[in-house]
């Protein structure tokens, strides 16, 4: 039984979900697939995304600092840069995160759902965007 209260997520307990699933977490070089050649950014199509996802936010929160692709506060112990992510500029509050993310089948990856757990466990609302 994963403890999914703690914002970290050990690999082992990562590896665990995966398993959980029927998964196996492998790296690219285990595979034969390249690295991403687009970076950490991400390939065009996620950065489209990203883009709508910021659109969606500045709408949401007009008034507000929207972040993208950056670290959120060290406190929060989660150690994400979320796609985007809005900040309450009088309080410094984070008010919500946005996901460029992946799908199968129509339910998220495992890695979006550790990222979703981690989100819901410092409660902090999020939104998943598929990316397409």
């Amino acid at each position: 039984m994963h403890n999914y209260n703690s914002l970290e997520v050990s690999k082992v307990e990562q590896q665990g979900l995966l398993e959980e699933n029927g998964m196996k977490a492998v790296s690219h070089g285990e595979t034969g697939l390249p690295n991403n050649m687009w970076g950490p950014k991400g390939d065009p199509i996620h950065q489209a995304t990203v883009d709508r996802l910021l659109d969606i936010a500045e709408e949401e929160f007009p008034d507000m600092v929207i972040h993208r692709e950056s670290p959120l506060p060290e406190d929060l112990g989660i150690g994400r840069n979320p796609d985007v992510w809005v900040e309450d500029p009088a309080t410094g509050n984070v008010l919500k995160v946005y996901e460029a993310a992946r799908y199968e089948n129509g339910t998220l990856v495992p890695r979006e759902l550790l990222k979703q757990k981690q989100y819901n466990g410092a409660r902090i609302p999020s939104h998943f965007e598929e990316v397409r």
